[in-house]
């Protein structure tokens, strides 16, 4: 019952958050997307070297789609796994000599920047840097608050915001119970990063020849999201 419940609750982000009833396309890809990019991270935790390069292939692309529906979906995933192998590090110093355990998630962020060449390479030349921060689809971006982001909001479309609040009550209350509490933490330190990424985002003001416009932050409240039904 517990895996049909986060299974649902997280289906219904696109339609809660509302963007499936504004037509933002970028958001609802992305949840759609994440589940499959996450799962594919997870193979950088097995101690085969093999297998860790295959995962890095794998997120790779996933990534790229992520990326393209998404743009701001690269920053959190660069921010995350700067903060991962950071620690691996720190707590295993002996895995810095081990290529094998930083370099296929350097790889998979750097998979996304080779196949999506033609598209950034060229918005720089032609002075067009604001499109790398904006979601696909219906502009102006939307431009949640802290706390509607935090309850899975990007407009006001979306379901009531303190009925996503309860999402958050329930993730708080997942670091009880102490046989899954450091999961739940590393789970929660995802969930800080996305939060990190959209705040750095909210302060930036876009030119555009339409008029100011705010980054998107469709990514960062779907990973947001997913982690809290995680936890």
């Amino acid at each position: 019952w517990l895996l049909v419940w986060g299974s649902a609750t997280y289906a219904l982000v696109p339609l809660t958050s509302g963007a499936w009833g504004e037509g933002r396309l970028g958001p609802v890809v992305s949840v759609a997307l994440l589940p499959w990019a996450a799962h594919a991270a997870l193979g950088f935790a097995d101690p085969a070297a093999d297998r860790r390069w295959r995962a890095a292939w794998r997120l790779g692309l996933l990534l790229a789609l992520l990326t393209a529906f998404t743009p701001t979906a690269w920053l959190v995933a660069a921010l995350l796994t700067g903060v991962v192998v950071t620690v691996v590090v720190l707590v295993l110093p002996g895995a810095a000599r081990d290529r094998s355990t930083w370099l296929p998630p350097l790889t998979a962020l750097l998979v996304p920047l080779a196949l999506l060449a033609p598209w950034w390479v060229g918005s720089l030349r032609r002075g067009a840097a604001e499109a790398l921060l904006l979601d696909p689809g219906r502009l102006p971006a939307a431009e949640p608050s802290g706390l509607q982001l935090l309850a899975g909001r990007l407009t006001d479309t979306g379901a009531p915001w303190w009925l996503g609040l309860v999402l958050v009550v329930l993730a708080l209350l997942a670091l009880v119970p102490r046989p899954t509490r450091a999961a739940v933490l590393l789970v929660w330190v995802v969930a800080l990063v996305a939060v990190l990424v959209a705040l750095a985002l909210s302060v930036v003001r876009l030119e555009l020849v339409v008029g100011t416009a705010a980054p998107g932050v469709a990514a960062p409240l779907a990973v947001l999201a997913g982690a809290l039904v995680t936890a």
